[in-house]
């Protein structure tokens, strides 16, 4: 092999192993919400005092560099065609002193979404962790008279989009629980503005 050649099959093996390592890196440092960024929209099954399944739409986005907002839509069929919404938002940030993929809801002063950093400051208090293929959402509510509300939104990956299981708690007792499937629809891998935000918000927060 000639010097020339020589030459040019180090300069290729070097720009393999550049591409490679480039690669790698984007790799490990994908955010752990990127695979479940998108817009997803679906049904749930009928509980009791409902005539129909609900409708759902879920929306989860990058905000603010390694945080992440999660915005979800539900119409409720009720008897004598009574049709209850409720859109909410939560924006969440890595909460510094937890394993990665451990979120704490953002303070009202960078995004105010229906929940908050503090369990006492009139809002519910939420956290959120991905563990596998699942994203935990969590909610606690403490009432005037020292019980509690605890609502879960666990978010599965699947083939198509999300399963959700969702589960209301009042002072330990099983209130509610809701299963449903949801297809999705777009990636929006975009980070979301910084700003404030305000939801709306119809009934209670459920």
């Amino acid at each position: 092999m000639s010097a020339v050649g020589a030459y040019r099959s180090v300069i290729r093996v070097f720009a393999f192993l550049v591409a490679l390592s480039a690669a790698h890196a984007a790799g490990a440092g994908e955010s752990p919400i990127a695979p479940f960024v998108g817009a997803y929209e679906g049904t749930t099954l009928a509980t009791e005092g409902e005539v129909k399944s609900r409708d759902l739409s879920v929306v989860i986005r990058a905000f603010d560099r390694d945080g992440f907002e999660v915005r979800w839509r539900t119409l409720i069929f009720k008897p004598r065609d009574k049709v209850k919404g409720r859109s909410q938002v939560i924006y969440f940030r890595p909460h510094a002193g937890k394993p990665t993929g451990t979120y704490v809801a953002t303070p009202p002063a960078v995004a105010a979404g229906i929940a908050s950093d503090q369990p006492l400051d009139g809002r519910p208090f939420a956290w959120a962790f991905i563990k596998n293929r699942t994203l935990s959402v969590h909610m606690l509510t403490v009432e005037d008279d020292g019980g509690y509300v605890m609502q879960s939104y666990d978010r599965t990956l699947t083939e198509t989009g999300l399963a959700l299981a969702f589960t209301r708690v009042h002072n330990g007792q099983i209130y509610k629980t809701v299963h449903g499937e949801l297809e999705r629809i777009e990636d929006l891998y975009q980070p979301a503005k910084r700003i404030i935000d305000r939801p709306t918000c119809v009934g209670r927060w459920t």
